[in-house]
């Protein structure tokens, strides 16, 4: 009963991806077709609806435009081509980018085996409201799309519809409970690789860019959102970023004071430590991040999503022009 449960959400997930086919065709034919008759043809009640989706899709990808952090990033420094001019991967960005994702190997690593979810681990239901909203915040973001080409905006279109909305929520909370498996699983969690320049003009010094799909960010931020509380009480007093509103520019700011005013003594100044760990994100062992997470039940809502992201490994895939597939990193 199980598998076929399996099999018929998988086979909903993937409806659910056929589903705006003919409502993204509709962008290209607004105006009616010439049937040789002076009446036009009737238009049914669901034609009205796809018509109404059509100009809020326009209005959203209007609004938008290109997602504001690809506009910060091309106006810094820009992306260091992975395509050769023969057409096929340039060994050398793609070997940096190899060299800073690196695999679970080595003795010490392969003792240490990903750990399995406790049994308190809470089943998380998100309701049609909450993914509304995650949707609307990274609408207003201007999300980058991943390797399918859906973005935020189209997600929004989606959630206008309530037969569309209910479908969106049940495959979310499919996804929430690490209940979809593969080949769907490797298919939300492959990510586009780019290599970003660290400096102007500068082929030699990358920054790995991952641009992962809108659907595993959703689950994402909606998981995200359901430990804001236990994540507020467990960081006090440690860090700023996390759960704390304003907090990062509040810290800024309390620095800045710090660091430009003068002790008791008029000699003295103040001085501000920035520390930070190379390739922190991408060398970090997925068996202690895991771990360390099990550990603290009052995230329990979250066990499970972190089980189905990172018990395994996700492919990077680097693609070049025209989506033509240059070469994967696993």
């Amino acid at each position: 009963m199980r598998a076929r449960a399996h099999a018929e959400a998988a086979q909903s997930f993937f409806g659910l991806l056929r589903l705006p086919t003919n409502l993204f065709r509709r962008l290209h034919k607004d105006k009616p077709q010439d049937t040789g008759q002076n009446v036009p043809p009737a238009q049914s009640l669901q034609d009205k609806h796809d018509d109404e989706a059509v100009k809020g899709f326009k209005a959203k990808m209007r609004d938008t435009g290109v997602p504001q952090a690809s506009c910060r990033l091309l106006r810094s420094h820009g992306l260091v081509p992975l395509q050769g001019d023969d057409g096929t991967l340039d060994p050398d960005p793609a070997r940096k980018l190899a060299a800073m994702h690196p695999t679970r190997e080595g003795e010490e690593i392969r003792r240490r085996p990903i750990p399995s979810p406790p049994a308190h681990a809470q089943v998380l239901n998100a309701t049609a409201r909450q993914v509304k909203m995650a949707i609307q915040k990274m609408v207003a973001r201007g999300s980058s799309p991943g390797l399918s080409g859906w973005t935020a905006s189209m997600l929004s279109v989606l959630a206008k519809q309530k037969t569309c909305l209910r479908a969106l929520v049940e495959v979310i909370n499919y996804i929430l409970n690490g209940h979809l498996q593969e080949p769907a699983r490797s298919c939300l969690l492959a990510s586009k690789l780019f290599a970003a320049r660290k400096q102007p003009l500068r082929n030699d010094l990358v920054r790995p860019l991952a641009a992962g799909e809108v659907w595993y960010r959703l689950c994402a931020a909606i998981v995200s959102s359901h430990q804001a509380e236990p994540a507020e009480s467990y960081f006090w007093g440690v860090q700023h970023g996390v759960a704390t509103r304003g907090g990062a520019e509040a810290a800024t700011v309390v620095d800045r004071i710090l660091l430009h005013s003068r002790g008791p003594d008029a000699e003295h100044k103040n001085v501000l430590l920035s520390v930070d760990i190379a390739n922190c994100f991408n060398t970090l062992d997925r068996a202690q991040v895991l771990s360390a997470l099990y550990d603290k039940p009052q995230f329990a809502t979250a066990f499970r999503f972190a089980d189905w992201a990172y018990s395994s490994h996700s492919d990077l895939l680097m693609v070049g022009r025209n989506g033509k597939l240059l070469g994967k990193i696993t």
